[in-house]
């Protein structure tokens, strides 16, 4: 199975967090996730998700700390996704896909609030409820989300 290291950015406005629409290649699955993106060689995982956001969303943002850590296994494509995500501290620009290429999938960015999730899948899903009380509390520590199979499954931390 391959590992894939990726990094993600958990960028706020107001009560609203920024997401970007995936849709499965050939499929009709639709999911919203912070931008980001895949670890490139010799790059750290500041510098990929400095240049995933800009590429998805058009923004340029400050990053805080790691504030949350996932694993993801897709075994329909033999991948072991190992999740960072960081707290942007600021960003500058107006949410855009204009840098968005054909074959990465992504059909829209925006600001999504805490309310407007319920109807929609977005992963990870602490972004629906926990994450709300992490940021009112300032993160005041890491947390390991544990371990999220394709299809739903969810294996907890531990």
């Amino acid at each position: 199975m391959e590992v894939r290291v990726r990094a993600a950015a958990l960028i706020v406005q107001g009560d609203a967090v920024l997401l970007v629409q995936h849709h499965q290649p050939g499929g009709s699955k639709v999911w919203w996730v912070p931008p980001g993106g895949g670890r490139q060689e010799s790059k750290t995982l500041r510098e990929c998700v400095l240049r995933e956001v800009f590429e998805e969303t058009g923004l340029s943002v400050e990053l805080g700390d790691i504030v949350y850590v996932r694993e993801f296994i897709a075994p329909e494509i033999q991948q072991h996704n190992f999740e960072f995500f960081f707290l942007a501290k600021s960003f500058t620009g107006t949410p855009t896909l204009k840098n968005v290429l054909a074959a990465d999938n992504i059909r829209d960015v925006q600001f999504i609030a805490r309310q407007g999730m319920a109807k929609i899948t977005v992963y990870p899903e602490v972004l629906k409820d926990g994450f709300w009380d992490d940021l009112k509390r300032g993160f005041p520590e890491k947390v390991y989300l544990g371990v999220q199979i394709s299809g739903g499954e969810l294996m907890e931390p531990g």
